[in-house]
């Protein structure tokens, strides 16, 4: 969700850092099979990044030397989709240039899938933060309670209301955790509604990013691709040995960056990075960093001084010296 969102026919601005705060959620509505958006008066498009959040990041790695671009996106839309564009933006920008990658959240998935298009020939190297490697907790609690922490910062949200868009939105169903069964409709509560297009076409981008997994495996044995991981959070964790229908009596806790768990921030074979925020760390945050930490630092970690130094340090060393490796189990 780093991408703003701005509706190209009136102007406005419906998803950034103060318009979540008070933005109609029913306005990021798309239609059935999630190709557009459903009023056909909008045109919703990308329009630019959350700048608290990626400034100093981006900062960083200019002093670095490095030409930094930013890639907007539609969150809402499938992360393929997302791919194929920032195939042609890397097309457009760089020509026939090696080129560097730092990720947060979605957009390592979105990256993952441009590898598989395109090969690993114009990577560079690669940090992945937060990268949700096994899907998203909340994407399940979005689906079958209408819990989302939006509902945190958003005025007008309520359950209901998220329930309903979650159920329409292409890459929520393409971040659901590797429960057994997810991507079955017989698996979920009838009364939810499911859109059983989306479940199906989320089942086909889950099975091209586990293909590209001993493409990125490999890069990290080259110095060309880490994961750097938010933990320390208690988080709600679905339970994935108990069958039976997707519900609330599978929830249990664990540990993670309020939105992946820990265990979903790794991949086999690649090194994860962990980085525990301490209270010195959440020091000039401000005010709406401070209080989405709360929630769990997973939206906010590209800010922390910490997770800057070691992506950069990263994409121009290949190397990551100041943050523990998590143990695997």
């Amino acid at each position: 969700m780093g991408s703003n969102l701005l509706d190209a026919n009136s102007g406005r601005t419906l998803w950034s850092r103060t318009a979540l705060f008070w933005t109609r959620l029913e306005l990021l509505r798309l239609n059935p099979d999630g190709s557009g958006d459903a009023d056909p008066a909008m045109m919703i498009e990308p329009g630019g990044d959350f700048r608290p959040v990626y400034r100093a990041l981006m900062r960083d790695l200019r002093r670095a030397g490095q030409r930094v671009l930013f890639f907007s996106y539609d969150w809402r839309r499938s992360a393929a989709e997302a791919a194929i564009k920032l195939r042609k933006f890397v097309d457009d920008s760089a020509g026939g240039e090696i080129v560097n990658l730092v990720t947060h959240s979605m957009g390592g998935l979105v990256a993952a899938l441009w590898l598989t298009e395109v090969g690993t020939e114009r990577l560079g190297r690669m940090a992945g933060i937060a990268l949700p490697a096994g899907g998203v907790e909340m994407a399940v609690s979005a689906l079958l309670k209408g819990y989302s922490k939006l509902a945190f910062f958003n005025i007008r949200a309520n359950k209901a209301l998220i329930r309903e868009l979650a159920t329409g939105i292409p890459s929520l169903y393409e971040m659901l955790p590797s429960l057994p069964g997810a991507f079955e409709m017989s698996s979920w509560p009838h009364e939810l509604d499911l859109n059983s297009a989306m479940l199906e076409s989320a089942c086909g981008v889950q099975e091209r990013l586990k293909r590209c997994v001993p493409r990125l495996t490999r890069l990290s044995s080259e110095g060309r691709f880490a994961l750097i991981a938010g933990t320390g959070t208690r988080m709600i964790a679905w339970n994935r040995h108990t069958g039976g229908q997707i519900g609330p009596h599978l929830e249990s806790k664990g540990d993670g960056d309020g939105w992946v768990l820990s265990e979903n921030a790794r991949i086999s074979g690649v090194p994860t990075y962990s980085f525990r925020p301490r209270f010195r760390d959440a020091l000039g945050l401000g005010l709406f960093s401070s209080l989405a930490l709360i929630m769990g630092p997973h939206p906010i970690l590209p800010m922390f001084r910490r997770v800057r130094r070691v992506a950069t340090e990263f994409i121009i060393t290949g190397e990551i010296k100041s943050l523990p490796v998590m143990t695997h189990v």
